[in-house]
């Protein structure tokens, strides 16, 4: 994925329709390219619980490189969605390593 097409998917993260989030997501879960990282925990602090939990996938897929999340994924484990809670919890075994 070119740069600008990673800058795209980042921007349509902020989209007023629910479903190009949810794709925007997707792509960057695929991507696992690092300068991702601040959009998806901006993307944690959402209320689209889809959102959410793509962001915490895409996240897992950076492994280590996305250790700046912590915190945020750390909070998302207090989350009542159950979905947003286990792909935090997955994430965070990702970016640690275990």
């Amino acid at each position: 994925m070119s740069k600008e097409e990673l800058q795209l998917y980042i921007r349509q993260l902020d989209h007023q329709d629910p479903e190009a989030r949810y794709w925007a997501v997707v792509y960057l879960e695929r991507a696992a390219d690092p300068d991702s990282v601040p959009a998806l925990i901006q993307a944690l602090n959402g209320e689209d619980i889809y959102l959410r939990g793509g962001a915490a996938k895409a996240l897992a897929n950076i492994g280590p490189a996305a250790n700046a999340a912590i915190p945020a994924l750390t909070e998302c484990l207090n989350s009542e969605d159950t979905w947003v809670c286990k792909t935090a919890e997955y994430a965070l075994e990702k970016i640690r390593g275990k």
